[in-house]
């Protein structure tokens, strides 16, 4: 399962990939994560503006259940709004 979002922040001297072991696991359905993965996306203006950042987790699990939480081909028709620009 991968969630990507938008910062309004930098991370300056932060590593861009990270491996964090849990000390609790995270239960999803039956599964138990133990370890979670995230990537910092500010080391280029390709992957966000000055001053914003990309942020990535992700974990490993069953392929079902990320297949469940898959949008509809509809809603995934909708325009995006752009994270780079400030909300209205």
């Amino acid at each position: 399962m991968m969630l990507s979002f938008g910062a309004a922040r930098e991370f300056p001297g932060a590593p861009s990939f990270t491996s964090l072991v849990l000390k609790q696991p995270i239960q999803v359905h039956a599964e138990a994560i133990r370890m979670i993965f995230i990537r910092l996306f500010n080391y280029s203006a390709r992957f966000a503006p000055p001053g914003k950042t990309v942020v990535q987790v992700e974990f490993e699990t069953d392929w079902t259940i990320g297949m469940s939480c898959k949008p509809r081909t509809d809603q995934r028709t909708r325009p995006r709004r752009n994270a780079s620009q400030p909300r209205s």
